[in-house]
């Protein structure tokens, strides 16, 4: 399991600056970018994250987030082809997209207390 690097968190505050003029800006971001500081202090009107999570995070309203979104209805299915590399054997997979929102707990940890208790 990767460790979630500061070095991301960078990437999308500085692409908050360097873009503030652009109409919408969205960034996506892997499991090293599951970073709930990132959430709390990053959005805003013009500037969102899609983040695919590492952790199966709290939320608002109790439960997790995986108990929370198995109730999404898939809007579209789609699939896809793995090529043959090495060390990985062709594969395929089918891709679903569902969406909703959720509202994510703030951690429980040291130096989290001044950042939203709550963010969606």
């Amino acid at each position: 399991m990767a460790a979630p690097r500061k070095a991301d968190s960078e990437t999308a505050r500085t692409a908050k600056a360097v873009l503030a003029s652009a109409a919408c800006v969205t960034v996506l971001a892997d499991r090293e970018s599951d970073i709930y500081a990132g959430w709390a202090t990053l959005p805003g009107d013009n500037f969102h994250l899609l983040t695919r999570v590492m952790h199966d995070r709290a939320v608002a309203d109790g439960g997790t987030l995986a108990s929370a979104v198995a109730g999404f209805i898939f809007e579209t299915t789609h699939p896809v082809d793995f090529l043959a590399i090495a060390k990985r054997t062709a594969s395929s997979a089918v891709l679903s997209l569902g969406f909703g929102t959720v509202e994510i707990r703030r951690p429980a940890r040291p130096g989290m207390k001044d950042l939203a208790s709550r963010c969606d």
